[in-house]
């Protein structure tokens, strides 16, 4: 990350994210000289800004994924605890609605007597039932919803994050002659982008990089996933069938652990780009441009 001291000049710094999330910022101690607009504006600036924006994104993602279930409880308890009152009994199973119809037939039978129960009709279910009802009903449609927006997002986190380092990368490589002229063509990063399986072809092919990594078929997944989400109401393309072996029936929601784990899985591939491109690329862009 790097952070603007005053007009003159700016300060490098690094940052970490240890494993509970906490984010922690370290002074490097190089100085880089110039206009604080022309640092703005360096491949150098736009590199560190794409990482520290994904990362950011990333972490409040995950501590979202961990909170909002624990949120869910607590509603979920407050409720009961309004209909075990209401009703005047704590013995209701509330996994079955008819048990709180029981019990607020009993209520209106102790409260009006033998005799006003010949002409009493069964009411509705109150407005707390009624609500509590509906919310079984839906929370588990409603946290996999949650889910599959995050699955989404994580994608795309990175493929903004991709995209942003290309066109910083493509930048300082002009600068410094490092790629020839003609590799570089205006639909490249949209190519790069496209798809794990372009990204990793033509990475290899216009950078030299060559992805390397044990979790790549769970990598690929991940993204095929979420294109069976995205173009397919969520049920599993052709291509994913093929690739995982799976039937046209299998079930992609996500868990919460899924989506914990997919974040953890995309920071890791975020950590090779970065130390690839910053070793290969930025670095020499900025000391040729900045450092004396």
């Amino acid at each position: 990350m790097a952070e603007i001291k005053n007009d003159d000049y700016l300060i490098v710094t690094t940052e970490s994210i240890d494993k509970n999330g906490k984010i922690t910022t370290g002074k490097s101690g190089r100085i880089i000289y110039g206009k604080k607009s022309h640092v703005e504006e360096s491949s150098f600036y736009k590199f560190s800004r794409a990482h520290s924006y994904a990362y950011r994104e990333l972490t409040a993602l995950l501590k979202f994924s961990q909170t909002y279930p624990k949120m869910y409880d607590t509603f979920e308890k407050h409720q009961q605890d309004v209909i075990k009152k209401g009703l005047n009994s704590d013995k209701i199973d509330f996994d079955n609605t008819y048990s709180m119809y029981q019990y607020r037939i009993a209520l209106h039978r102790q409260n009006l007597g033998s005799e006003g129960m010949k002409n009493f009709k069964p009411p509705e279910i109150d407005e707390q039932m009624l609500e509590y009802s509906i919310f079984k009903e839906f929370l588990p449609k409603s946290l996999d919803f949650v889910n599959e927006v995050s699955l989404n997002y994580i994608v795309s986190l990175f493929e903004i994050y991709l995209s942003r380092v290309i066109d910083a990368v493509l930048e300082s490589a002009i600068y410094s002659n490092t790629i020839p002229v003609e590799k570089i063509t205006s639909d490249l990063t949209r190519k790069i982008v496209g798809s794990p399986e372009s990204m990793k072809r033509m990475l290899k092919e216009i950078f030299g990089f060559n992805i390397v990594n044990k979790e790549w078929d769970t990598f690929l997944e991940l993204f095929e996933r979420r294109n069976c989400f995205t173009h397919n109401d969520g049920n599993p393309t052709p291509k994913y069938m093929k690739t995982f072996h799976v039937d046209k029936n299998h079930n992609l929601t996500p868990n919460r652990d899924y989506i914990s784990n997919s974040i953890t899985l995309i920071e890791q591939f975020m950590a090779i780009i970065h130390q690839y491109f910053y070793s290969k690329f930025i670095k020499t862009y900025v000391y040729e441009k900045f450092l004396d």
